[in-house]
C-alpha cells in the first residue's frame, strides 16, 4: 500500500528529498527494496542456495542422491500397491459406443463449458466424464463435459462426485 497521498502533485522539495534518499540508497549498495543491487544477492550465489536447501529439506539433494531415491522407489506405487488402486478398473476400455461423434455431441450439448468451473476450454481441452464411473455406460444422462483440471479432481471421492453431477444433470435438464 502506498503511503502519502496518491494522485496529489508533489512539491519540489518533496521531489527533491526523495531523489537524494535514492542516491544514498544506491551509493550504499542497496535498492529502495532493501536487496543488494546487482547479482551480488547472496541468496543468488549457488553455495548459499545449497545450504539453503540443506536447512529447509535436511539433507542436499546431488544428483547421485536423486538417482539412488528414484531407483529405490520404482516399482512402489504400481498396480495394487498404489493408494488410489480401484481394482483395476483404468485397465478396461470403453465401449465402441463411446466415439468422437458422442464427444463431440456432448461437448456440444454443454456448449463448450466446462460444467464444474464454467471456464471456456474450447472443444480440444475439454474431457467427457462418465458420472457413474463406468466406461460401458455411454447414455447422455452419464457423460459431462469437464475441464483437464477439474476432470483430474474428480478420481478423488467418487460417491460425492457422482452425487453432484446427477444433481447438476438433474437441474440442467430441468432448465432446458
Amino acid at each position: 500500500m502506498p503511503k502519502g497521498n496518491p494522485g496529489k502533485p508533489k512539491s519540489k522539495e518533496h521531489n527533491l528529498k526523495n531523489k537524494e534518499a535514492q542516491l544514498r540508497l544506491y551509493a550504499s549498495g542497496k535498492t529502495k527494496m532493501g536487496y543488494q543491487k546487482g547479482n551480488n544477492n547472496i541468496a543468488k550465489r549457488l553455495d548459499i542456495r545449497k545450504k539453503i536447501s540443506m536447512a529447509l529439506t535436511g539433507l542436499i539433494r546431488t544428483k547421485e542422491w536423486t538417482e539412488k531415491n528414484r531407483l529405490a522407489n520404482i516399482g512402489k506405487h504400481c498396480g495394487e500397491l498404489n493408494p488410489m488402486w480401484k481394482g483395476g478398473l483404468s485397465l478396461r476400455g470403453y465401449d465402441k459406443g463411446f466415439s468422437r461423434i458422442l464427444k463431440r455431441a456432448i461437448k456440444s450439448r454443454d456448449y463448450n463449458i466446462c460444467q464444474l468451473c464454467y471456464s471456456v476450454s474450447g472443444e480440444k481441452n475439454l474431457l467427457i466424464h462418465h458420472i457413474d464411473y463406468n466406461k460401458k455406460n455411454n447414455k447422455s444422462t452419464n457423460l459431462i463435459s469437464l475441464c483437464k483440471s477439474c476432470h483430474g479432481k474428480t478420481n478423488h471421492n467418487r460417491n460425492y462426485w457422482t452425487l453432484n453431477f446427477i444433481t447438476l444433470i438433474v437441474c440442467n435438464s430441468l432448465n432446458r
